[in-house]
């Protein structure tokens, strides 16, 4: 496991995951087998705007639901 300086977990990006920047769930619905609700949009969050869009990468594991993308200009 990976932790932060205190010794809490830490969130750390992992090569090929499918990770958005921010979701949006479905809190009206029930969970899955895993405790997880369904998402109903994500968002992506790019800084380097010169890297191609990612939303249909994104809508492959996720549904066809919205993803914003978002990135500097």
């Amino acid at each position: 496991m990976i932790t932060e300086r205190l010794g809490n977990p830490r969130l750390f990006a992992f090569p090929g995951s499918r990770r958005l920047d921010a979701g949006i769930f479905d809190v009206t619905s029930a969970a899955n087998a895993e405790g997880l609700r369904p998402l109903v949009a994500g968002f992506d969050i790019t800084l380097d705007a010169s890297k191609p869009s990612i939303v249909s990468y994104y809508q492959r594991f996720f549904g066809n639901i919205p993803i914003y993308d978002i990135r500097l200009q």
